[in-house]
């Protein structure tokens, strides 16, 4: 039989037990640990506690006494052996986590136990708050329109019928609709609070920020592509690609004397990007992703998304040959969905695309070319920071 990788946790309970201290905390996401499918019954106790974290025996009952006299854990024999049952919230609302967070990976200290040591119940808190909330299918991480680093963007020319764009790193901003703000008073303390658990999980590796290209800064946009930078260490190798095939192009596309001006000027700014005008209002934003990922749906959904991914730096290698060849540029695809795109008009980006398509396999561009003139449609993906 297959194991899961990954278990449940009844956030409504999981905040009575952050009320009790760290000690009860640590062992409340023990016990779950040890659930299976029904997310209630554990055969994982006081032993288990005591072997997987610093806490002492003694003090491993203390913390589960205190979970039972809240009625959060029951005692309750699971075959020949103690165990418990974790009793579910009202609100049913839950909150998938993977194992790894818990047993750690590797040698490593596991993530739980680093924030018991650090003592920052508070962290401890976000983290497994930001479990329930964290989209990467969706949002490549926790949702960008409610948390996020801003950036400084300068339009320092054009090519064709794109923007080259250079972004400078602004500031760490939040609204207080944000999810994981709810424990948080909305005052300047607890906005402050609220920061210095935001920046543990980001000094524990528990958290990454990723920056993305979106269609502009309001809420009702989406992303485009992820942004990271080719040699960071954030987000995954195939989304440092797109920055990687972008910089190649640059490369090609100022290659000339007359144009190497705009790029040295390039070389000023954390992170540049080669937008179709498609997207007259696109931004960069920093989106916060977790790094230690269930393996569930939403995250199968993503690496699919990532398989699209490497068709983005694969249009800006093409673009980068264009050029090089001195061909039109055309407008290529380069965003995340299978999103059909506008007729273009002009009738050489035309015939550009459809000379270009012969030198790209079927599965890279949308068949609906062979029989409309318009732009390909690529289904590329998304996600990463520096």
């Amino acid at each position: 039989m297959k194991t899961r990788d990954l278990f449940f946790v009844d956030l409504e309970q999981f905040d009575r037990a952050i009320a009790l201290g760290m000690n009860a905390a640590v062992s409340y996401l023990l016990l779950a640990r040890g659930t299976g499918r029904d997310h209630s019954t554990t055969a994982w106790g006081i032993n288990s506690i005591e072997q997987r974290t610093g806490i002492g025996r003694r003090r491993a009952k203390i913390a589960v006494g205190a979970l039972c006299s809240q009625d959060l854990a029951r005692p309750k024999r699971v075959g020949r052996y103690p165990g418990y049952a974790l009793t579910l919230g009202e609100t049913g609302a839950l909150a998938c986590l993977p194992n790894t967070i818990v047993d750690g990976a590797s040698d490593e200290i596991p993530p739980v136990e680093r924030l018991r040591r650090i003592g920052s119940v508070e962290a401890l808190r976000m983290l497994v708050r930001a479990y329930g909330h964290h989209d990467l299918a969706d949002n490549g991480g926790l949702d960008w329109r409610l948390v996020r680093t801003t950036f400084q963007m300068t339009e320092v020319t054009t090519r064709g019928r794109y923007r080259i764009l250079g972004f400078s790193s602004g500031e760490k901003t939040g609204k207080w609709e944000d999810p994981l703000r709810a424990p948080f008073a909305q005052t300047p303390e607890g906005n402050s609070k609220y920061w210095e658990a935001h920046t543990v999980l980001i000094e524990e590796g528990l958290l990454e920020e990723v920056p993305h290209l979106v269609e502009g800064d309001t809420d009702e946009s989406e992303i485009i592509m992820p942004l990271p930078l080719a040699g960071s260490r954030v987000g995954t190798e195939v989304e440092r690609g797109i920055a990687a095939a972008i910089d190649e192009a640059l490369e090609v596309l100022f290659s000339d004397d007359a144009a190497r001006g705009f790029y040295f000027e390039l070389q000023n700014f954390e992170h540049v990007a080669i937008v179709p005008d498609s997207f007259p209002q696109a931004a960069l934003v920093g989106v916060f992703r977790l790094r230690y990922r269930p393996h569930n749906r939403v995250t199968a959904q993503w690496f699919a998304q990532q398989a699209r991914a490497q068709e983005i730096a694969d249009g800006y290698q093409e673009l980068a040959r264009r050029s090089s060849a001195r061909e039109p540029l055309g407008l290529l695809p380069v965003d995340i969905r299978n999103v059909q795109h506008q007729e273009i008009k002009n009738s050489r980006d035309q015939e550009d695309l459809k000379k270009g398509s012969k030198n790209l396999t079927e599965s890279r561009w949308d068949q609906k070319t062979k029989s409309q003139a318009t732009a390909p449609r690529s289904p590329l993906a998304a996600g990463a920071s520096r």
